[in-house]
């Protein structure tokens, strides 16, 4: 019978819970010595934390592969969000390859072996669960009906055995809980807890525990009785007690049990308040004071601002508390920032005085200025929870008017939402630590807050919001970006400034540039360029004009692309509808060029679901984010439907779409509308009418009334609007537009498409013109109907479309590109030109960095350490350096194959590789990778980390190609026998070098790869008398068609792996040549990476890696 794996314990938590996950990790250590533990940390480490410091392993929430992660932070409080990943967990843990996983909540103290699950999980059972209670409990505060409500079993611990359909579970319970990890008790919901109660029935071989001693807790101490002999605690006589769930432990009351039930009395609780005596002396050996104040980075109360289960603690709030000495431990504040499970009393509806202006906030008014007074009143209660009392706030108040008047006022009220929104710690921002000299500003601000956060904006011009709902959106969004705390410089592609419009953006804190102060946008990016941590482009057109200037002259910063909608869905239906070959053609080219733009780009914003869905089928490596960018005010109704008449379309006509839209319309559903309401009239606005949509005015009803300043009182008046779109892309501005403002639309399925639009219940909406004409005359005639959709409309988008939702939207997905890993440092090399222009750039850059990595050098040491940042493991650290492999007659290293980290032990040469793997290639954790090797420390890490990496060696005949040897396959890399298409990305570390024919290798590499997939290589690369790369490759050993080796240069051997003493023939050092060969080899785009960054770790002169797309 085969043993089974050791158990693998983890726990989740946040930064301030720390104290509980170490305790924890040391009682489990206590009663399984030397097992594996892991902590899920729900937060962001933000350089507060050192994982090196910590005795078990931390998986980060970007290691789980949610790709619904900054949704779900965007969504959940802290309570929902701890809980809602604990199933990616388990799955992250189940692809390490641990089989027997245990769960446990930060706050249990193991206090014995947990035999019946080491014994029987993986045996016998497939899950294991604990009851909350094992007896009725009638008449005591947690009853067997709060059962009923919470979950029959407690989710502070449960085990899974990692078989395939348990693994399938898991998967079902995270996609549920992506959404629906929420307290609503009406709905039968309570957190990720509720959903267990269907475990047993969806895996058979479930245990439940009927063991008095499994999860000893405040809401079942009243049926078991603990008491300490001389064999240990015991429960109920004479059952070890294996395990205490201190859920609810206070600090500050260490005369109750659980401040969840604060009614039990030490008498009935016993001998178990000494046990909880110790354990909160275990808590505070382990840190408490300190973890304690260490704040969670994300919005506590998450998007509903509302989180009972778990209120903020006071040192949790957006003021920073006084620095105070930490005191004894009967005395310190209890900062929880993780949920918990037990069916608490605390949960019933609290009933508390409200709070000034909650009667205003509880209910929606669909009038004028009623979203204003709603703002303006959450931020009162904001500044008064921020001072401390209304009295403070007035106070503080009147002191900033003193200081800096008005404007001071408004900057402090935008830090104060933004705080709010973001999570950001009040505190002040840490000295940079001496262990990452040099580091650029983005790889900084993952060791702590930062308010450098410098972004240029790019749109084709300087927002107009009256003119078009492309406008609205730009300018909304530089303002939540600002809002958030980013240095945001706007650059038209003109550089033209536009009067009032660009005072606009000014006025809230954008530095708008323009060609009479700062010159082509070119030269601004040749001046300031390596100043930027970010790059949002608006539309592909200027991206594919400006990202690669922006790689050049902006290397550190993450390019995010804002399609707005994807121009070649938007042309192909628009090609489809006409007939055209010709406009199909473009089209289709249109296609090809935005698909490579997105896929270079480090993020991509689309509007819509569909979008998102073409993205994935089309370009699966691309990096794509769903972040709707529709910003809407919410003015409001303010009329009824008695009062108002006619019909009114709005949108900018340089957009065809719209051109199209209204001249359907007129054509073939206004005729039908006019012969059933012969008084209606139809009023086209909108900015840039042309004559094809003027000469709509002579048509009977229709008056093209063009542009106007002030849309509101067209609004007011309106009774319904029309989204007649017939081809189109992206989310429509008109509908949010007209919904915000209670009037009804009649629209298109092309125009709701990706807004979650109802038909029915938002809007109405026809495709063809006889059913787009009916649904004109019904909602025109039926006050009820139109009274149903305004009110929903307006919900609608109030929650789904103001600029608060929208603030939350983005404030969540730039933490997540905030979280990506620090650009790789590399000019991108295309060609022999390219090359020549990077060294006439600076041609004493060599010189230079000699010099630099001299001084470096420690007299009379074989060994030495820099100091630096991984890029592997993410994180600050030190690189050893030895002289083995140096090149004769010099006093330096081999660079390139030391400078290995002391965390991952990755060298120069292999970190580089996996900096570009994940920043260049994009990998995602489900990709599938292969890698020329599979006998090495690399192989290893990267498998640890994608689950579908393949790998193989070079045995040569002594195995047939394709078969296995103890678990290592044989590859012949110039006739692999792997199907076509079998890879997103092929990998291939100073292997190249040593095949004989290197063209036929990288045809099959690019045989193997998908549609858009990626080859990266590495290989040793010749150099001319002053670090110039050589045009072509050095050949030094050749192999002739009848089988002979002819050596042209002496013999030269490289390691190998699978023959250490004979080692592997050289045949070739590379030059520039390799571009044109991986060109010839079929690749639709090949380039050079040429780094050197100290800050990395990367030193020796210039070293290169090699990158090669396949069209797709």
């Amino acid at each position: 019978m085969t043993t089974p794996q050791p158990l693998v314990f983890f726990t989740i938590c946040s930064k301030n819970f720390l104290a509980y996950a170490r305790t924890l990790c040391a009682s489990v250590r206590e009663s399984h010595p030397g097992a594996r533990f892991y902590v899920a940390l729900c937060d962001r480490l933000d350089g507060m934390v050192d994982p090196r410091a910590e005795p078990f392993d931390i998986l980060e929430l970007e290691a789980l592969g949610i790709e619904a992660l900054g949704e779900m932070i965007a969504r959940y409080n802290i309570t929902e969000l701890n809980t809602a990943i604990k199933p990616f967990v388990f799955e992250r843990l189940f692809d390490l390859g641990h089989t027997r996983v245990v769960y446990l909540d930060p706050d249990i103290l193991v206090v014995s072996p947990l035999e019946d699950v080491e014994r029987r999980l993986g045996v016998d059972v497939d899950a294991v669960l604990t009851p909350h209670v094992l007896h009725p409990a009638e008449n005591v505060p947690t009853d067997d009906v709060k059962m009923l409500q919470y979950g029959i079993y407690n989710l502070g611990f449960v085990a899974f055995h990692g078989t395939p359909q348990v693994r399938e579970i898991v998967r079902w319970w995270g996609r549920r809980l992506e959404r629906e990890c929420v307290i609503d008790l009406a709905q039968g919901l309570f957190v990720d807890q509720k959903w267990a109660d269907l475990l047993p029935s969806y895996i058979p071989r479930t245990l439940i525990l009927h063991h008095c001693g499994y999860n000893l807790a405040y809401w079942n101490i009243l049926q078991r009785r603990v008491t300490r002999t001389a064999a240990g605690w015991r429960v109920n006589g004479d059952t070890p007690l294996v395990f205490a769930h201190f859920s609810g432990n206070d600090f500050a009351r260490p005369e109750i049990f659980s401040r969840h039930s604060p009614r039990l009395s030490p008498d009935e609780v016993g001998e178990a308040m000494v046990l909880l005596a110790e354990y909160r002396e275990r808590v505070f050996a382990n840190g408490h004071a300190h973890y304690s104040t260490l704040p969670y980075a994300f919005d506590w109360n998450g998007a509903s601002g509302r989180n009972e289960h778990t209120p903020r603690p006071a040192s949790q709030a957006v003021v920073a508390p006084v620095a105070q000495a930490a005191p004894a431990p009967s005395a310190v504040p209890q900062l929880e920032t993780r949920p918990e499970h037990p069916p608490a009393a605390r949960l019933q509806p609290a009933v508390a005085p409200p709070a000034a202006g909650s009667a205003v906030l509880a209910a929606f008014t669909p009038v004028r200025h009623g979203r204003r007074l709603r703002d303006a009143l959450v931020t009162l209660r904001r500044a008064q929870r921020h001072a401390g009392g209304w009295w403070p706030m007035l106070l503080r108040g009147l002191s900033v008017f003193r200081r800096g008047g008005l404007g001071l006022v408004r900057q402090t009220v935008r830090e104060l939402n933004r705080r709010q929104h973001d999570g950001a710690p009040p505190t002040a921002t840490p000295a940079p630590p001496p262990s990452a000299p040099g580091l650029p500003q983005r790889a900084m601000r993952s060791l702590g807050p930062s308010a450098g956060r410098r972004l240029l904006f790019i749109d084709w011009s300087t927002p107009r919001p009256d003119s078009d709902a492309g406008s609205i959106t730009a300018y909304y969004l530089m303002k939540i970006l600002v809002d958030l705390g980013y240095d945001v410089v706007f650059a038209p592609d003109d550089m033209r400034r536009a009067g009032r419009y660009t005072e606009a953006l000014e006025a809230f804190g954008v530095t708008c540039l323009s060609v009479e102060r700062d010159g082509p946008l070119l030269q601004h990016l040749q001046r300031e360029g390596r100043g930027y941590d970010y790059a949002l482009i608006c539309r592909s057109p200027f991206a594919e004009r400006w990202l690669e200037p922006i790689r050049k002259h902006a290397p550190a910063a993450r390019v995010i692309l804002n399609t707005s909608d994807l121009y070649f869905l938007r042309e192909l239906r628009g090609a489809e509808l006409s007939g055209s070959v010709e406009q199909m053609s473009e089209a289709l080219e249109r296609k090809a060029r935005e698909l490579d733009i997105i896929r270079r780009c480090d993020r991509t914003i689309v509007m819509s679901d569909r979008e998102l869905q073409i993205l994935r089928e089309e370009a699966p490596e691309a990096r794509v984010d769903l972040v709707p960018l529709l910003f809407v005010d919410i003015p409001g109704r303010s009329s009824g439907f008695e009062t108002r008449g006619d019909i009114l379309f709005i949108g900018g006509y340089l957009h065809r779409p719209n051109v199209d839209a209204v001249a359907w319309f007129c054509a073939e559903v206004w005729p039908l509308v006019r012969a059933r309401l012969p008084d209606v009239r139809l009023h086209l606005i909108g900015s840039n009418p042309d004559a094809e949509i003027h000469a709509l005015g002579h048509l009977p009803g229709v008056e093209v009334v063009g542009f106007v300043e002030d849309i509101a009182p067209w609004f007011d008046r309106i009774r319904l609007s029309i989204a007649p779109l017939r081809y189109g892309a992206g989310i429509k501005g008109k509908l949010g537009t007209s919904l915000s403002y209670g009037v009804p639309s009649v629209a298109t399925g092309i125009a709701v498409e990706g807004m979650h639009l109802v038909d029915g219940e938002h809007v109405l909406v026809a495709d063809d013109a006889q059913a787009f004409a009916d649904a004109v005359v019904r909602l025109y005639g039926d006050a009820a109907l139109w009274n149903r959709l305004s009110d929903a409309g307006l919900r609608f988008v109030d929650e789904t479309y103001s600029v608060d939702a929208g603030l939350r939207r983005v404030g969540a997905f730039m933490r997540e590109v905030e979280a990506l890993p620090p650009r790789f440092p590399a000019a991108r090399i295309g060609d022999a030109q390219d090359y020549a222009r990077h060294v006439a750039e600076d041609p004493e850059r060599h010189q230079q960095r000699h010099a630099h990595e001299l001084s470096l050098l420690p007299p009379g040491r074989d060994t030495f350490h820099v100091e630096g940042w991984c890029a592997a493991c993410l994180a600050p650290t030190r690189f050893r350096v030895g002289f083995a492999y140096a090149h004769e007659g010099s006093p330096m290293p081999n660079w390139r194959e030391h400078l290995a980290c002391e965390r991952c032990g990755l060298n120069n040469r292999v970190r580089a590789s996996v900096h570009a793997l994940r920043d260049i290639l994009g990998a995602r954790p489900d990709a599938d990778l292969y890698i020329t090797e599979q006998a090495t420390g690399l192989y290893a890490w990267l498998s640890a980390r994608f689950p579908n990496l393949r790998g193989s060696e070079f045995f040569g005949d002594a195995l047939p190609f394709g078969q296995e040897r103890n678990g290592i396959r044989n590859e012949d890399m110039m006739a692999m026998t792997w199907d076509d298409a079998s890879f997103d990305h092929v990998l291939s570390f100073d292997v190249l070098e040593h095949v004989p024919d290197v063209e036929a290798a990288l045809r099959e590499c690019h045989r193997v790869l998908r549609p858009g997939g990626s080859l990266l290589w590495t290989a040793p690369f010749r150099y001319e008398p002053g670090w110039r790369l050589a045009d072509r490759n050095l050949v030094r050993a050749t192999l002739g068609d009848d089988g002979e080796l002819v050596h042209h240069l002496p013999p030269e051997y490289h390691a190998n792996p699978v023959d250490p003493q004979g080692g592997a023939l050289c045949f070739r050092h590379f030059g520039l040549e390799a571009l044109e060969q991986m060109r010839a080899a079929g690749f639709a785009d090949a380039r050079l990476l040429l780094y050197w960054s100290p800050a990395f770790g990367h030193l020796g002169i210039e070293q290169v890696l090699c990158v090669a797309r396949k069209a797709g």
